[in-house]
């Protein structure tokens, strides 16, 4: 869908920073590298990698940031599964609420790629669905160990997590 120019979508494109983020917010560890960030993501698996990067298009519909700044309160239905997020304007921010309790995206680079259906907007976190698998997220392991969960999250919603081979405990963020 996003290499055929014909087909009207809106994406919402994280910037590397916003992936370093998602990764210290996982893991409670910020990573060293890009590469370091891109490697505990990939942990993640195949199908949650999916499911995030599809939770970013919106099929459709090419929304620029015009359209974005008289929206607020609008909610998009995403390309995974009819999952939705809310756009919230404050004056000329632009903000996406999503499903998870870290702070929501914002828009930082608007109408990128304007010229065909399509239309990109960069944002400078994750954009997180509901159905993202936590389970797999308490196991990622930032020292490139394997992590274990010790038992159901905390009130707060934060699971205790043990290191493999190095011992350490963390409390890694979901």
């Amino acid at each position: 869908v996003l290499a055929d120019g014909s087909v009207a979508l809106t994406a919402f494109i994280p910037n590397d920073g916003a992936f370093r983020k998602l990764v210290k917010s996982i893991t409670g560890h910020k990573p060293r590298s890009e590469r370091a960030a891109f490697r505990t993501i990939a942990r993640m698996g195949i199908p949650a990698v999916e499911q995030v990067l599809l939770y970013h298009v919106v099929p459709g519909a090419t929304v620029n940031s015009t359209a974005a700044l008289a929206a607020n309160g609008v909610v998009l239905t995403t390309a995974l599964d009819g999952k939705t997020f809310r756009v919230n304007v404050r004056g000329s921010r632009i903000s996406l609420g999503d499903y998870s309790r870290l702070r929501n995206p914002r828009v930082n680079k608007a109408d990128i790629n304007v010229g065909n259906l399509q239309i990109a907007h960069g944002i400078d976190r994750v954009l997180m669905p509901v159905t993202l698998p936590t389970d797999p997220l308490a196991r990622i392991d930032p020292h490139g160990g394997q992590a274990e969960c010790d038992g159901p999250p905390s009130a707060d919603g934060r699971y205790r997590v043990r290191h493999g081979p190095r011992g350490r405990a963390a409390k890694a963020a979901i």
